[in-house]
């Protein structure tokens, strides 16, 4: 059990995904409980139409991972890296400075 409350679960899959991938799909929608199943969608098709089908969902597609032209965005993902680490260097020096270190 994770202390964790999920409200939905958006899976990107692209059009031409092998069998096995859909296989994954079908087996993770049949063991998700009830209430999981109702809040999981999985759109399927080109990076244009999971674009459109995900915004109908009010996301963005700015928050999407990968660009129109299928490039990685790692913007978002370094700046939040780079936030943790100053978390954590604070916490250090706090603990540091209190002799819990």
């Amino acid at each position: 059990s994770v202390p964790l409350r999920v409200s939905a679960l958006h899976m990107c899959l692209p059009d031409d995904a092998s069998p096995q991938i859909l296989q994954v799909k079908h087996r993770a929608m049949r063991s998700f409980g009830p209430v999981a199943r109702v809040r999981a969608r999985f759109h399927v098709g080109t990076h244009s139409v999971v674009q459109s089908s995900i915004e109908t969902f009010g996301i963005s597609s700015d928050v999407l991972p990968l660009s129109n032209t299928g490039g990685l965005k790692t913007q978002n993902h370094l700046k939040w890296i780079g936030m943790r680490r100053l978390r954590e260097d604070a916490i250090f020096r706090v603990a540091g400075r209190d002799g819990i270190a």
